[in-house]
């Protein structure tokens, strides 16, 4: 696969490039945005990957071209911030922070409880046992006068 940068704008209040490319394919299928992500970073070393992402992919039938539209991102934080959840979804973006920490309250909260519970639980245990033996001692003495 051949590719060209058509063009680059910098958008500064978004925090990105919007990069244009077409890409020349013919006799083989029509690239995967992964393979269209790998051809630009082979052709545009001071690129990150993680901080590039693909918008739109145009084919037309019948060609062996196609015209694609990615944008490069600032930092990774810009990218979250910038892109609706089905972009990042669609282009395997990960926001991992806020769903770990949720989860991880809900267990340690949950695990809290469990213990509150089963503390709750030994310490009536331990107070029944104190009185059934306070029970018979007192039987006992009496028994025995």
């Amino acid at each position: 696969m051949k590719l060209d940068i058509i063009s680059r704008v910098k958008e500064p209040n978004l925090k990105r490039e919007k990069i244009e490319i077409k890409a020349f394919f013919k006799g083989e299928p029509i690239p995967s945005k992964q393979s269209i992500i790998d051809h630009l970073l082979a052709n545009d070393s001071s690129l990150i990957k993680e901080q590039l992402l693909v918008r739109k992919v145009e084919t037309h039938f019948g060609q062996s071209t196609l015209l694609s539209t990615l944008y490069y991102y600032v930092s990774l934080d810009a990218l979250k911030q910038t892109e609706q959840d089905y972009i990042k979804t669609r282009n395997k973006i990960k926001d991992n922070e806020k769903p770990n920490n949720i989860q991880q309250n809900t267990i340690d909260e949950d695990n809290k409880k469990t213990n509150d519970i089963q503390q709750n639980t030994i310490d009536e245990d331990n107070k029944k046992t104190n009185d059934i033996q306070q029970t018979t001692k007192t039987i006992a003495n009496i028994s025995t006068k």
